[in-house]
């Protein structure tokens, strides 16, 4: 969360001594970011960090390096826990995928930020649900990164009704171009 709000602050600073809007920046961050988060989160997994809850499911990886985040941190070596970092990676390649073929699409400046916002907010929320949490973690009925997620939605759904919406793609009619000119 720290390394998203050092992002938004260093792309206000840019937009402010260039002539890129910051809906340009954060669009373009949306996309390169939710790659580089996928990536991010397959060195969280090969650490144990970002470690999930235990669970009796066959996806449920084991730790058995005492040294890996959640063998020292939470005494699960050799119990089987959800691959939050795996799932959290999946999900960032296909919002990825997502914001790509938005952008490719013809979308309005400021969609992939409002969509990213929406949608990786949901997803992070759901996600830790799955995760390893004790009860400092919780504030209220919700964890901590569960409220960070939901102030990371807010901003997304105000941005979608004026940014949101992308344009309406015509196919050409395939009669009028059979009937061109092919010279």
């Amino acid at each position: 969360w720290g390394g998203m709000a050092a992002i938004a602050v260093v792309l206000g600073i840019y937009a402010q001594t260039t002539e890129i809007t910051m809906l340009g920046l954060t669009d373009i961050a949306a996309r390169a970011g939710s790659l580089a988060h996928a990536i991010g989160r397959l060195g969280c997994l090969s650490f144990g960090c970002c470690f999930g809850r235990p669970t009796s499911l066959p996806v449920g990886i084991r730790y058995e390096n005492p040294m890996s985040k959640a063998a020292r941190q939470a005494r699960l070596q050799g119990v089987p826990i959800h691959p939050v970092p795996l799932y959290e990676a999946l999900y960032n390649v296909a919002l990825f995928l997502f914001l790509i073929a938005l952008t490719l699409g013809g979308a309005r400046e400021g969609a992939p930020t409002a969509f990213y916002l929406v949608l990786y907010g949901v997803g992070r929320f759901g996600l830790e649900s799955l995760r390893y949490s004790t009860e400092s973690d919780k504030m209220g009925p919700l964890l901590r990164n569960q409220w960070l997620s939901l102030a990371m939605i807010v901003p997304g759904l105000v941005l979608l009704p004026q940014h949101g919406s992308a344009p309406t793609l015509v196919a050409p009619d395939p009669w009028e171009l059979l009937q061109g000119d092919c010279t």
